[in-house]
């Protein structure tokens, strides 16, 4: 008599590890599944799409305000400038007119006017201990 062995199919048990992949792939085949992951990687970049333009609009308004403050800014400056040549002008005019008042027509004249005035306040100026600013 021949023995024959016969041929059953031996359970093997499974790690738990793989039974987690079997369950996992399972899942994927499943039309409800795919659909949902695929809705929620749709939610995600509507997500992204609209705190990307909400940045961008956030930034161009930060510019277009950083726009604002620096012509207002502009405007100031210029004023002052204005204003600080409009004195200038002034004191120009002032010296024009106590130089026209001192009859000096050449610089020789204006030269001994000066001479002339060193030696009237030189000594005062010596005495009090003034120095030039």
């Amino acid at each position: 008599m021949i023995f024959e062995a016969k041929s059953q199919a031996v359970p093997r048990k499974r790690s738990p590890m793989a039974a987690d992949l079997i369950v996992a792939a399972s899942l994927w085949r499943s039309r409800q599944t795919r659909w949902l992951l695929t809705a929620a990687g749709l939610v995600i970049a509507a997500i992204v799409v609209a705190v990307s333009v909400l940045l961008w609009n956030l930034r161009n308004d930060q510019i277009a305000r950083s726009e604002e403050d620096l012509e207002s800014l502009v405007l100031v400056l210029s004023e002052q400038i204005d204003r600080t040549f409009q004195s200038i002008e002034l004191l120009q005019r002032d010296i024009i007119e106590r130089v026209d008042s001192l009859d000096i027509a050449s610089p020789e004249q204006f030269a001994a006017f000066v001479k002339s005035e060193l030696q009237k306040y030189g000594p005062i100026i010596k005495d009090s201990g003034m120095q030039p600013e």
